[in-house]
């Protein structure tokens, strides 16, 4: 016998009918976006290809300090190319 079956309630709470009623109402939500997701999907894959040398060099960012900039206690450069 599965150890999973020892995890698993043996009645129906109202908790599940809760979770249920939300996942069917998120099913619900999403199959009402389909069309104007069928048509981004079209407009991705008809629209232009980006060529990688178009894009600029990637470089770090950092959250929370002035402008982007890396903290004053590290040494490394911030414009420093991530690949």
């Amino acid at each position: 016998m599965s150890s999973l079956l020892q995890v698993q309630s043996r009645t129906w709470q109202a908790e599940y009918t809760r979770d249920l009623i939300d996942l069917l109402n998120v099913l619900g939500l999403l199959e009402e976006l389909e069309p104007r997701q069928a048509e981004f999907l079209d407009a991705v894959l008809t629209g232009p290809l980006v060529n990688g040398q178009d894009l600029p060099t990637a470089t770090a960012q950092f959250a929370g300090t002035s402008r982007g900039k890396r903290p004053a206690d590290s040494s490394e450069a911030t414009t420093e190319p991530l690949f």
